[in-house]
């Protein structure tokens, strides 16, 4: 059984989550999130691509699923392996942008209550939650 279970790590197959649903295994950040935090939040791009990213499908809309973005190296330094998106459910401080992503047209909604993720408004304009990106729906 050990064998299976190691098999299935190297393979890069799901992690289950808090729900006993599978969850997807920490990847490199999603290139539609990354483009978005680069062009709209102006976030350095050799950072962008340093961090990684789990996800978690939203159960009403496949095509939806919830993402957090993290550094493996700030996880790795307070000692916690991240194996899953409910990885971080205790350790909100190690979630760096979370939003969701709609794989299919890859829209990205960052969460509006993050205030990393919300632009100044430029002259004219309204401060819009959300800041950066596409609408993921």
């Amino acid at each position: 059984m050990a064998v299976l279970e190691r098999l299935k790590g190297l393979l890069g197959r799901s992690a289950q989550g808090d729900s006993g649903t599978a969850l997807p295994r920490p990847r490199d950040i999603l290139p539609a999130v990354g483009r978005d935090l680069v062009t709209g939040l102006k976030v350095d791009p050799d950072t962008v691509w340093r961090l990684k990213s789990v996800t978690k499908p939203l159960v009403a809309e496949k095509k939806l699923h919830l993402f957090r973005v993290f550094s493996p190296i700030q996880a790795e330094r307070q000692g916690l392996k991240v194996v899953n998106y409910d990885s971080l459910n205790d350790h909100p401080e190690l979630v760096l942008y979370s939003g969701k992503v709609n794989l299919k047209n890859n829209g990205v909604e960052f969460d509006s209550s993050d205030p990393k993720t919300t632009r100044p408004a430029g002259p004219g304009q309204d401060r819009a939650p959300g800041g950066a990106g596409r609408k993921a729906a």
